[in-house]
């Protein structure tokens, strides 16, 4: 499953309440030196770290949809 459809998933099962307009997108470049970021200015949270584990890159990915929620 691609890191993007695993982004959409968990923003339904998760989070069903936040962005439902489909205003955040997600990005696996960053210029920062990081696994993950979430952007609040421009909406986007990157994803650079490459996870066999498809758990453990959830987990990122929840991690940082709670930055754009908190």
């Amino acid at each position: 499953m691609s890191i993007l459809q695993d982004f959409l998933d968990i923003k339904t099962l998760y989070f069903p309440c936040w962005d439902r307009a489909n205003l955040w997108r997600l990005s696996a470049k960053s210029k920062r030196r990081v696994l993950g970021y979430c952007d609040r200015d421009r909406r986007v949270i990157e994803i650079v770290a490459r996870h066999a584990d498809s758990d453990e890159r959830d987990r990122l990915v929840i991690h940082e949809i709670c930055h754009a929620v908190a």
